[in-house]
């Protein structure tokens, strides 16, 4: 494997985290969004959301 390969590795696994983090967050984001319409607070919608993905099997 050379340097160039070994970079390119790197790039790939760090590309990868950065999206799944940030389609956590947006998940998180869109679900808080839909327990405030339902009438929770931020707090408690914040932490329904949480719940939600802490529970969903991704």
């Amino acid at each position: 494997m050379t340097i160039a390969d070994a970079l390119a590795t790197v790039c790939a696994v760090v590309f990868v985290l950065i999206v799944v983090v940030l389609s956590r967050l947006h998940l998180r984001n869109r679900l808080s969004n839909e327990h405030k319409t339902l009438g929770y607070s931020n707090d408690e919608a914040e932490e329904l959301a949480d719940q939600d993905i802490d529970r969903s099997p991704l």
